[in-house]
């Protein structure tokens, strides 16, 4: 009898063992489940953000440039319209920003809720490249930027003298020696450049030549010490050229002689460095 009411006992307790077990398994199904229609609510909801026309870009605005063509940028960039601003991709704006070739860098915000905001970062054109018949406005890095119109009215030195094989185009940077010296002595000495020289021939880079702003041939040598040579050359056209009007009169000044410039006047006279004065009293023809 003992036994079997131990065994009575015993069943009953597995009987509520198991019921509690069963309680305690459908308890975590049920927050087990809770939890599955939160996340799903929350998924549903963070779509229906994603697809509301709420979050659609609908305005860009780029910085104020002084080179770059905002018109025709914000025509490109109107494909990036009516995309969701929390999905959008910055790269894909960023290359169409900088498919021009001014742009150097940009900076892109997007400002809730349907705007971007682009800040542009430009290249400055330095001189304009003369070649195959085309001419280019160029940067510091060699960089070709646009192809030049005849009314730009851009006012900066001229390189000639160099010859483009490799189909270049707008964006790519120039590989030329001759180019790279043009640059550097355009960059090294832009103040007394601005105000002498109109064109740079670098057919050959060891004999360079210039054209100042007056038409005088000057047969320049290489970049070897070219701001004394540049400063003399000033001299030259502040103290005999501009005075005496002598424009005509001089066939050209040759800058290479280590014992300073001389200039070769079309009557055959050819005046030192020395004999600067000598030059103020040569007649005009």
């Amino acid at each position: 009898m003992d036994k079997v009411q131990k065994k009575s006992k015993t069943d009953r307790k597995e009987r509520h063992n198991n019921r509690g077990k069963k309680a305690k398994t459908k308890k975590k199904l049920s927050k087990h489940f809770k939890n599955m229609v939160c996340l799903s609510a929350v998924i549903a909801i963070s779509i229906g953000v994603l697809l509301s026309p709420v979050f659609s870009l609908q305005t860009i605005t780029l910085s104020k440039t002084k080179y770059v063509d905002t018109v025709a940028l914000e025509k490109k960039l109107a494909t990036q319209k009516g995309k969701n601003l929390l999905l959008l991709d910055k790269d894909d704006v960023l290359a169409i920003v900088k498919s021009n070739p001014y742009v150097s860098s940009a900076t892109i915000s997007k400002r809730p809720l349907h705007s971007l905001v682009i800040t542009i970062k430009e290249r400055e054109p330095v001189a304009i490249l003369l070649t195959n018949d085309v001419s280019y406005l160029i940067d510091k890095d060699n960089r070709i930027l646009q192809v030049k119109q005849d009314n730009d009215g851009y006012n900066l030195p001229i390189i000639s003298g160099v010859e483009l094989k490799n189909g270049e185009k707008l964006g790519d940077v120039i590989d030329n020696d001759g180019i790279l010296l043009a640059l550097k002595l355009v960059i090294e000495n832009s103040d007394e450049l601005s105000q002498l020289i109109q064109e740079i021939n670098v057919k050959s880079r060891h004999d360079v030549l210039l054209y100042t702003n007056q038409g005088i041939e000057v047969r320049f040598g290489d970049e070897k010490n070219a701001t004394e040579k540049l400063r003399k050359l000033f001299d030259i056209i502040e103290q005999v050229v501009l005075p005496r009007s002598l424009n005509g009169e001089i066939e050209y000044v040759d800058m290479r002689y280590v014992s300073g410039p001389v200039i070769k006047m079309k009557s055959g006279q050819n005046i030192s460095d020395g004999d600067l004065s000598l030059a103020q009293n040569v007649p005009q023809g």
